[in-house]
């Protein structure tokens, strides 16, 4: 056999070598570890608040003349606007917000409304002070996101806020008539009496 022939046959084995090897290269290197659920997302908090907030006040007298009940628009003197930060899935992370404070929350863009409709019916003579106000339920969060093959996990973390929806409406007394601590109708008396 001459020089030719042997150079010739070893080509030629090479590239059956490598033929052969090329397909289990590519499927060892297709082959990862299933580590989560494919496409699912878990979202936990930190520092969740739920103050509430005074979204619409006005401050009215009653003479003492009569009890008729009315229904009165009362203009906005704060808002809360829903939103989240650090490229979470709004639906999502507000959605998971919900579950964890238990309360019923705008989505992510919303914003209270510029007017409120309270229902009063004066039964004394004073100052009263009409309101509508909601929580403003606000924490940080961490999401951690499984891919479509459930062989990775993306993770990322931001704020949520957002408020309760619809909102809390009433009316409160100005003077000595108690009211619950810490609610609404204290924070809007303390403010606007």
């Amino acid at each position: 056999m001459n020089k030719r022939s042997i150079a010739a046959g070893l080509a030629g084995s090479v590239a059956a070598a490598l033929l052969v090897a090329a397909p289990a290269a590519t499927a060892a290197s297709s082959t990862k570890a299933v580590v989560c659920t494919a496409g699912s997302t878990s979202v936990t908090w930190k520092n969740v608040t739920e103050p509430w907030v005074v979204t619409h006040a006005k401050r009215v007298v009653h003479p003492g003349t009569g009890s008729t009940r009315v229904l009165v628009t009362v203009p906005q003197i704060a808002f809360v606007k829903a939103s989240v930060t650090g490229g979470g899935a709004p639906a999502t992370v507000i959605g998971s917000l919900a579950r964890k404070t238990g309360l019923a929350l705008a989505p992510s863009g919303a914003q209270t409304p510029r007017k409120a409709v309270v229902t009063w019916s004066p039964t004394r003579s004073g100052s009263y002070v009409l309101y509508a106000g909601t929580r403003r339920v606000h924490g940080s969060y961490v999401a951690r996101t499984c891919n479509a093959h459930g062989t990775a996990i993306t993770t990322k973390s931001g704020s949520a806020t957002s408020w309760t929806t619809p909102l809390s409406t009433g009316v409160v007394l100005c003077g000595a008539i108690t009211v619950p601590p810490g609610g609404l109708a204290a924070k809007a008396r303390s403010r606007y009496c």
